[in-house]
């Protein structure tokens, strides 16, 4: 505990060993022992792609990226800047969320399918089922077809009234991602300027 090693501390200072010594007190081990990544991350000098500085100047480019995607995000016309490098990237993230949620639909299609194929086979009287099938198969088909016109919209970097409300689903989905990482870049920050804080006092 803090306690002894402060004991131990004392007991160096007088009587110092022939090497350096370095009493180490970190926290946030409940948070992926981030006091103890802070530590190793500020040592690392090796690689000038991964020590401190190089990793704040990485942590602020993508904080500005995804706070100007976020923005677009908000706006009015999320579509409206398809040149600029987060308004492609929007666009791309847009489309991948369209395209999953087409695989989502083609995939429960086909279990509709093997399920009815199983009920025509089968003995006794499924006739109100399958009735039930046939239909979630035919609003399924039309599903994915929606989702897959989304893409092609998007592609374009467009969208139509027709697929409006598919358009708002995935722009919540990559809201919330987007959200997601930059309260991850939060903590991030926390834990670079510590690092940062521990490599100055080593240097």
């Amino acid at each position: 505990n803090c306690a002894a090693l402060l004991k131990i501390a004392e007991q160096f200072k007088k009587n110092p060993p022939r090497r350096d010594t370095l009493f180490l007190f970190t926290d946030m081990d409940a948070r992926l022992h981030a006091g103890t990544a802070a530590f190793y991350s500020a040592l690392e000098k090796e690689d000038k792609n991964a020590d401190v500085e190089a990793r704040l100047e990485y942590w602020s480019q993508e904080t500005a990226f995804l706070t100007n995607m976020n923005t677009l995000i908000q706006g009015s016309n999320p579509l409206s800047a398809p040149t600029t490098p987060h308004g492609r990237e929007l666009i791309k993230r847009l489309r991948t969320k369209a395209a999953d949620y087409a695989y989502l639909s083609r995939a429960h299609v086909m279990d509709l399918r093997e399920e009815l194929d199983t009920l025509k086979q089968a003995q006794g009287d499924h006739a109100a089922r399958i009735q039930e099938i046939e239909q979630e198969i035919e609003l399924g088909d039309v599903e994915k077809d929606r989702w897959n016109e989304l893409r092609r919209y998007l592609g374009k970097g467009e969208t139509a009234p027709e697929v409006q409300d598919l358009f708002a689903r995935v722009l919540d989905a990559v809201r919330h991602d987007t959200e997601i990482r930059m309260r991850e870049l939060k903590i991030d920050e926390s834990m670079l300027q510590s690092a940062r804080r521990i490599k100055n006092l080593l240097d």
